[in-house]
Order: structure tokens, then C-alpha cells, then sequence
């Protein structure tokens, strides 16, 4: 039995040392594969993160290149500058840079960055060659929202007659005048009046932009404001661009106040959606002394010829007090703008851009404000209003911000009108002289307070009261005088749908009397002016 037993466990034994060998088999015939599959695991990691690196590259070139738009040359060493510095230079160690504008879409940018040697530890046996990877980003430029006007004329106060009356020019200050007289960007002090409130008189008169008191502005933009000149199309013929009372004259058409400053305008090309990079093609100084020639008058500042589509841009600026070596930068100069198409005869001919008016042309010279625009509104009627800005299907679903300076003094309201006609509901509060929001250290809270609140319309409060002002010295006592408001607008996310294809909203004010209002209105868009879009 014993005997029976030792051969039953011995026949037993012989099947498991015939499966260890098919193990061993198996084992040595499935290691190539999975060191394979563990090499392929490692380079695809690596593969990815390079591939990462090489998308925020392409991100960040072709956000930088686009800003540059419509000049092409320009774009494409921006994007390009902006690529090596993130180490991928166009024809080194295998790399390979495209920078390339959007067919059909002069505001859009693709950048292409491809490396064709990508690291290799363990595949390389079996791919047979290099690994190629490539990442495209496409960046667009949203052009500044246009303020203002749809049509060939801007600021152009009563001029013109019927629709095409504006009630309001337009206005720049010295850099020494007072910031509460309505110039938010070009006074460069905050400071504003000593308690004699006269014009200047010695250590007596306005705290302008010398002494121990002196205060930055730090809104204070040297580059002053910009008013655009946009072409939809390539336009057959020429237009002059023209200054109405280009000089500071007390006694000029356009009603300046009191003081004594120089006026540059600025014509430049349209070589970039950007005004601060384009190219000057004229300037002219006007300085009160041109009042007997150009006061009260218009004035060519350049003639172009047959431009090209894009936007030409008129830059706008006061004298500092370093330029003029002196403190007699002061005041508040007003003017107008316009594009006169010679094709008339010398004629001015109202147009407009905007296909939802009547007679509007494809061709009209669009004049408008760009980002910031200063006014001297003149509140004739009990409910006069104004165009404020124009909003696009671009802006589907984004934040419209609008800053008030120095708003509606002796206004009782305002409201914010969408392209229908309807007041918008809005967001709005008081911020601090430097912009920024409350607490705001130093200064006198408004009456009401800072906000934030919600409403369809902005109390300007009775004009025979007398308000709290942020400092000392101010003469106004309007309810905003000296302050900057802040309204946000949720915009919708079909614009389009949500106003009919119309796109210009407006701003109204009730006011009891006629009053004059100096004021410097800003629109922006949150998330402008570059983004990046799908890649088609």
C-alpha cells in the first residue's frame, strides 16, 4: 500500500514540473510587451507635459502677436519674440514656429508651434523614428468699445440740427487745472482749490501742480484720449479730419472756461487695432493764440486718401507743466470732431455706420470715443440723452463696466438705456480717488454712502443741496462732484436675440434746469481687449 501511494503522488509530481516550464515560457515571452507597454507609459507622460509646454507657448505668443493686428509684420515678431523667451525659437533643436492671421478675420491671430525630436527613453524601438508634437492657439483682438457716436461727427454740441444734434462736445483739460472741474486723465494733481476758490492769484488762488500740497492724480494719463476714425471697407476717395475751435479761446464756440493752455491733436495710421502702437502720420499745436484763426471754426488736422479699411486714430492731449515750464496749464478746452468727405464738394454730409438707422452706409468714416472719452455735456430739455457705447454679439454673456467722473452736476437723475430704449438694470457704487473700492482712507464718505447697490437709476440728488465732498477745498456741492461711480451691467448671453440686432446704448439724464456738466465717461468690456478662441 505503502508502494501504491509513492507511485500515485510520483505520477502526480510530473504535470506541475512540465507547468513550471510553460511559465517560465510564458513569462520570457510577455517581458518584451510589458516593458514595452511601462516604456510607452513613461514617454506618453513625458509627451503630455511637453506638449502642455508647448500650448501655454503658443498661448502666450499669439496673445502678445494679436495686439499688433492688422500689421502682420509686427504681429508675427511679437509672437515670435514671445515664443523663444519660452524656449521655442523657430528652427532650433527641431522646433518649428507658425504665426499665421485668420483667413477672412483681420483681428485673429494663429500661432503653430511643433517640435519634432520630443524625448524618447524607452519607445524608440518601436516608433521607428522621432515623435512629432504640435500645438496651435488662435488669439483675437476685441477692438475698444466704441463711444459716443455711430456716425462721422462727434462732440459736436448744437451744431447740427434734428437727430444729428449732440448737445455735448468734446473737452481735454491743462494738466494743472482742477480734476473736480470734470478731466479725470490729463489733471495731473488731485488737489484742487485753496479756500479762496479765485483763479489763480499766487499762494491765494488754485492748488495747482507745485507746493508742499500737491497731490498726483494717479488717473493721470500723459497719453490723453484717442478718438478713432474706423473704415469698414477700402474707401475710394479722400476724407479730411477735421477740428471744430481747436484752440483754447474763452470766448470760442465750443464755451471754454476760464485759464489759458495748449491743445496737440495727433493723427495716426491704422496700422494696429492698439492706438498706442501705431505710427503718427501728423500733429499740430493750437495754442489760444490761433483763436483769431481757428476759433470757433473748422480745421483740417490731416487729408487721407483713399485709406485702407481699419482705424486711423486722433490722440488728444494738454500741456503738462513740465512741457510748458510753467503752472498756466489750466482750464477745460472743448472742441469737436468730424470726417468731411470731399466726394460732397467741401459739403459736410451727416452719416452713420449703425444699419439700424435710416440711410446708414457701409463706407460712412465712423468717429468715436476710445476708452475714455471727456465731454461738456449741455443738459438742454427736462430728459436729454446721449450715446454711450456700442455692444457687440462679441461681448455675448460678458460684464459691461461704465465709470462716471464727476457726474450730472446739477442733474436730479441718470439712467442707462439698452439699445431698445429701456432702462438697464445696473450695479453701481462710489470708488475712492484712486479707484479703488471703499472703506476710502482720508476721505469724506459721499451722502448715501459708497454703495454697492442695485437699481435702474442713479439719484444725482437735489441740485440746491449741498453735499459732502471726499477733501477740502472743492467748490462744487453737487452730490458727485470730485467722486467716480462705478456701474456694471450683466450683459446677455445672446445679444443679438436680446435687442433685436440693435447695439448702441445710450445714457439720459433728468434734470430740472439746463445745466452744464463736465465729465469724463469710460466703457469697458471685462475680459477685453485680447482673448483666446477655439482654433477652427
Amino acid at each position: 500500500m505503502h508502494r501504491v501511494e509513492n507511485r500515485k503522488r510520483g505520477r502526480a509530481q510530473r504535470p506541475l514540473r512540465a507547468q513550471d516550464g510553460f511559465i517560465l515560457v510564458l513569462t520570457a515571452l510577455l517581458l518584451l510587451p510589458l516593458l514595452a507597454f511601462t516604456g510607452l507609459a513613461v514617454d506618453l507622460g513625458s509627451w503630455l507635459g511637453r506638449a502642455a509646454q508647448i500650448q501655454k507657448a503658443a498661448d502666450a505668443a499669439a496673445l502678445a502677436g494679436v495686439a499688433y493686428l492688422p500689421d502682420t509684420g509686427r504681429a508675427d515678431r511679437a509672437a515670435r519674440e514671445v515664443a523663444t523667451a519660452n524656449g521655442f525659437t523657430d528652427g532650433t533643436d527641431g522646433i518649428s514656429v507658425s504665426v499665421t492671421p485668420v483667413s477672412g478675420n483681420s483681428a485673429q491671430l494663429r500661432v503653430t508651434i511643433t517640435d519634432a525630436g520630443a524625448d524618447q527613453y524607452f519607445t524608440e524601438p518601436f516608433t521607428g523614428g522621432a515623435v512629432d508634437i504640435t500645438r496651435a492657439s488662435t488669439a483675437e483682438y476685441i477692438k475698444p468699445v466704441p463711444m459716443g457716436s455711430p456716425k462721422n461727427f462727434l462732440g459736436t454740441g448744437g451744431l447740427l440740427s434734428g437727430s444729428n444734434r449732440e448737445n455735448f462736445f468734446l473737452a481735454v483739460s491743462g494738466g494743472c487745472s482742477s480734476k473736480e472741474q470734470g478731466d479725470r486723465i490729463m489733471t495731473q494733481t488731485d488737489a484742487n482749490f485753496t479756500t479762496t476758490n479765485n483763479p489763480p492769484t499766487g499762494s491765494n488762488g488754485w492748488n495747482r501742480c507745485t507746493g508742499s500740497t500737491t497731490i498726483v492724480n494717479q488717473s493721470y494719463d500723459p497719453n490723453g484720449y484717442f478718438y478713432a476714425v474706423e473704415f469698414a471697407q477700402d474707401y475710394a476717395g479722400s476724407v479730411r479730419l477735421q477740428v471744430y475751435d481747436a484752440p483754447y479761446c474763452t470766448s470760442g464756440g465750443a464755451g471754454d472756461s476760464t485759464g489759458a493752455f495748449t491743445t496737440r491733436f495727433t493723427v495716426r495710421d491704422n496700422t494696429s487695432f492698439n492706438p498706442l502702437n501705431t505710427g503718427v502720420i501728423n500733429s499740430r499745436v493750437f495754442s489760444p493764440s490761433d483763436c483769431g484763426s481757428w476759433g470757433g471754426r473748422w480745421e483740417t488736422l490731416h487729408t487721407l486718401v483713399n485709406p485702407t479699411a481699419g482705424t486711423y486714430f486722433i490722440q488728444v492731449q494738454g500741456q503738462s507743466q513740465a512741457e510748458a515750464g510753467s503752472q498756466d496749464q489750466m482750464g477745460s478746452n472743448s472742441f469737436g470732431l468730424r470726417a468731411l468727405e470731399t466726394r460732397y464738394g467741401g459739403s459736410f454730409q451727416p452719416c452713420t455706420s449703425d444699419p439700424s438707422q435710416s440711410g446708414s452706409r457701409v463706407d460712412c468714416p465712423n468717429v468715436y470715443g476710445v476708452n475714455n472719452m471727456g465731454i461738456l455735456a449741455a443738459l438742454a430739455g427736462t430728459t436729454p440723452s446721449f450715446y454711450l457705447a456700442e455692444i457687440g454679439p462679441e461681448h455675448n454673456n460678458k460684464t459691461m463696466e461704465i465709470s462716471l467722473w464727476d457726474p450730472g452736476e446739477g442733474s436730479l437723475e441718470l439712467e442707462v438705456l439698452d439699445p431698445t430704449g429701456d432702462p438697464a438694470t445696473f450695479r453701481w457704487e462710489v470708488l475712492c480717488q484712486d479707484g479703488s473700492s471703499a472703506p476710502c482712507a482720508g476721505e469724506i464718505a459721499p451722502n448715501g454712502g459708497y454703495g454697492p447697490q442695485v437699481d435702474d437709476e442713479l439719484d444725482l440728488g437735489n441740485p440746491s443741496s449741498d453735499y459732502p465732498q471726499p477733501g477740502p477745498h472743492r467748490v462744487s456741492t453737487s452730490k458727485y462732484s470730485d467722486r467716480l461711480l462705478k456701474l456694471t451691467i450683466e450683459l446677455p448671453t445672446d445679444i443679438t436675440a436680446a435687442y433685436g440686432g440693435l447695439t448702441w446704448w445710450r445714457i439720459r439724464y433728468t434734470v430740472g434746469s439746463a445745466p452744464t456738466d463736465r465729465t469724463t465717461w469710460a466703457v469697458a468690456v471685462k475680459g477685453d481687449p485680447v482673448r483666446l478662441i477655439p482654433n477652427d
